[in-house]
């Protein structure tokens, strides 16, 4: 009779690009107490057999090897796995969510500031990142070495939320504040270079020019603060979804790349 006997075995996974990674697992096999002079192991199949291999739901097998070696004065037997994560599972429930919230999270800045509404939205976001971190975390392999780059994703996507919170803060400090206080100089600079009202005048031909006009013309280029929250809105806006969306598109294809 040959005796057999079922092995639960561990192997140190490198999840830098979970849930897109690959893994190659080593068991090593030594004969107790046996030297090369007692026992010489030679490996009669290049691959496992895997008849007997039960279907996984989280991993596919990619390419098995069977090797012999020499370790110290005994005799190896080295067997490798290389599987690759599925990452169905973990792209619905995880990678969608996630760059859904990071969609949402910038329309705050298209919210009008008088509707009462931009607070609670901010801190919504902010409390559903915070959550969402903590479900992922739970998902995540517990290791530092390397560490998930996910993980690094997801402390960017909360930190970028509490920005947000910040500036529109500052946004409704801006809006409700009394007019009869002046705009500083260097911010009615800054608005007329976002707004680029410094910069171009659309002239119009045979028009004349009359000191009504004038007077009117004069009264629309004063910057108030109303008017700053609109300029700025539309920056943030712009500058929150490009670097959004050039972080997104760099995670993405590292996590993909083979």
């Amino acid at each position: 009779m040959f005796p057999g006997g079922i092995l639960k075995v561990k192997c140190s996974p490198d999840v830098a690009k979970f849930p897109f990674d690959i893994q190659t697992c080593s068991l090593e096999i030594l004969p107790w107490m046996y030297t090369t002079l007692d026992t010489l192991f030679t490996a009669v199949a290049s691959e496992l057999d895997l008849t007997y291999y039960e279907v996984n739901g989280e991993w596919t097998v990619l390419e098995t090897s069977i090797e012999t070696g020499k370790k110290g004065d005994y005799s190896v037997l080295i067997i490798s796995i290389k599987m690759e994560r599925i990452p169905l599972y973990h792209i619905v429930n995880t990678l969608v969510p996630m760059y859904f919230l990071g969609f949402l999270n910038p329309l705050v800045f298209i919210l009008p500031c008088d509707c009462g509404e931009r607070s609670g939205f901010t801190l919504t976001m902010l409390l559903s990142y915070t959550v969402f971190m903590m479900v992922i975390n739970a998902a995540l392999p517990q290791t530092s070495s390397p560490m998930a780059v996910l993980s690094f994703v997801t402390f960017g996507a909360l930190v970028f939320s509490g920005i947000i919170t910040v500036l529109n803060c500052f946004q409704l400090r801006m809006f409700h504040r009394d007019e009869s206080v002046p705009v500083p100089a260097w911010l009615v600079r800054l608005v007329k270079l976002l707004s680029c009202s410094g910069t171009r005048r659309r002239v119009k031909p045979d028009v004349v020019v009359n000191v009504e006009n004038e007077e009117i013309s004069s009264s629309n280029s004063v910057v108030t603060w109303k008017r700053v929250v609109d300029v700025l809105d539309i920056f943030y806006i712009t500058v929150i979804y490009i670097t959004g969306i050039i972080g997104t598109i760099v995670a993405t294809v590292y996590l993909t790349s083979k």
